[in-house]
């Protein structure tokens, strides 16, 4: 809370009492209202300055003061009124920032947004101090990060943070605007900055952390994307040891890790998050991505079944699970060609693939899911053909085993008489 520390002398030399007389009594009346105010009794301090201000109607201090007591009382109304009366009587620069800023704190917590950022504009020019600065580019910047407007935040939070170099809150807010701004080298910069400043800040180590991810996600130089993924790893790792068994600081080192294709490690990290939060859906997808990416059809798949439970209108779980059933069935096929039974099983995986990714398009709209229900359509038809062959050629071949078996049972039973394949018959008439 600040302070009011004005002495009698100070008071009458700064020419703070202006059209009235300033007496002993009037002075103990001053000091009850400081003493009140400084000690969080707004409704006796209000009243304390309300009689200053019928003595003294153009002492811009107790006015002023007034308008403070109905800010800290929510009167935000009434606070208005008694800030704006100061404002007619604001002279020095120091008076016209204090009122206009305070007037703007008050649209603020109104959430007038605009008339805000117009009065904290109008006043701009009176900010001569380095608080008063800061004070004010903070407050303009927090009304732009409020409503997301990131690329106009950014140059006044900036400013803010030249006259305050070491407010780690300063520089957690530009990097995340920075972030949201798709400016994740410069994201990076400024969330490790806000990092050091707080080594504790669970929020600069995430955002950090998640910014690394998509840094690492982005690249296509190999040797930076595995160091990104190293570098969230060790955010995400930090953060577990600030706080121990978080779902979502674990599942930051899953997803490093799934990004890295280090597949075992991220099911490991997702597994240990679900154990947190066995609800938590997006975490269950992550594990079944993972389980995906190991090529694991059985484990991906059942992990997929939960996902939709969570995610029912989720089109690219289907497609996920279109995937799997394609590559199972791919996998009989190629069993097959050793053991043509198998064809029966590539066809009715092949026809869950095509279910899911029928109900993958139902939801979303894909020219790339379509190519793959064409794919799968032709595979199927691959594989009834290459079936129907197989069971034409075992026909045949069961016909040529029964010839064989007649045959031999012919020259069984009549011995050297039984004629070879394609002999001519004798003319009975010529016996």
């Amino acid at each position: 809370m600040k302070m009011i520390r004005y002495t009698l002398t100070a008071l009458i030399l700064l020419g703070f009492v202006v059209g009235g007389q300033f007496t002993p009594e009037l002075y103990a009346d001053y000091k009850e209202a400081v003493q009140k105010y400084n000690q969080g009794q707004y409704v006796e301090a209000a009243a304390a300055f309300r009689a200053e201000v019928e003595a003294f109607p153009n002492w811009w201090f107790v006015q002023y003061y007034l308008g403070k007591c109905n800010l800290k009382l929510k009167k935000y109304d009434q606070a208005l009124i008694e800030y704006n009366k100061a404002k007619g009587l604001a002279k020095a620069d120091q008076e016209v920032f204090a009122t206009g800023y305070d007037i703007a704190q008050v649209y603020y917590k109104q959430k007038k947004l605009s008339a805000a950022l117009d009065e904290l504009q109008a006043v701009e020019g009176a900010a001569k101090a380095d608080a008063e600065k800061k004070s004010l580019y903070n407050l303009m910047g927090n009304i732009y990060y409020g409503q997301k407007k990131y690329g106009e935040a950014v140059p006044v939070l900036e400013q803010s943070a030249a006259v305050a170099p070491d407010d780690s809150g300063l520089a957690f807010k530009i990097g995340y605007s920075y972030y949201n701004l798709g400016e994740y080298a410069k994201a990076y910069e400024t969330l490790s900055k806000a990092a050091r400043l707080d080594s504790k800040s669970t929020n600069a180590r995430y955002w950090l952390g998640v910014t690394a991810l998509t840094l690492g996600r982005t690249t296509s130089d190999k040797a930076k994307k595995r160091d990104w993924y190293n570098k969230a790893v060790e955010q995400g790792e930090a953060l577990v040891r600030l706080k121990p068994g978080d779902a979502t600081y674990t599942s930051l080192i899953g997803q490093a890790y799934l990004g890295a294709k280090d597949y075992d490690k991220a099911i490991a990290q997702f597994q240990r998050a679900l154990e947190s939060d066995p609800g938590d859906c997006q975490n269950q997808h992550n594990l079944a991505n993972a389980y995906l990416g190991k090529k694991d059809w059985t484990q991906a798949e059942s992990a997929f079944r939960k996902v939709i439970q969570c995610k029912p209108g989720d089109a690219s779980v289907y497609n996920s699970l279109g995937f799997i059933y394609e590559q199972v069935s791919k996998n009989f096929a190629r069993q097959a060609e050793k053991d043509a039974s198998k064809y029966t099983q590539a066809i009715s995986q092949g026809e869950k693939a095509l279910e899911n990714y029928q109900k993958s398009l139902q939801k979303k709209s894909s020219s790339a899911v379509s190519s793959s229900i064409a794919r799968v359509e032709g595979n199927i038809a691959i594989y009834a053909e290459n079936m129907a062959t197989d069971a034409e050629n075992r026909r045949i071949a069961r016909e040529n085993a029964q010839a064989e078996e007649y045959n031999e049972a012919l020259v069984d039973e009549f011995g050297n008489e039984v004629l070879e394949a394609g002999e001519e018959l004798p003319d009975p008439d010529e016996e």
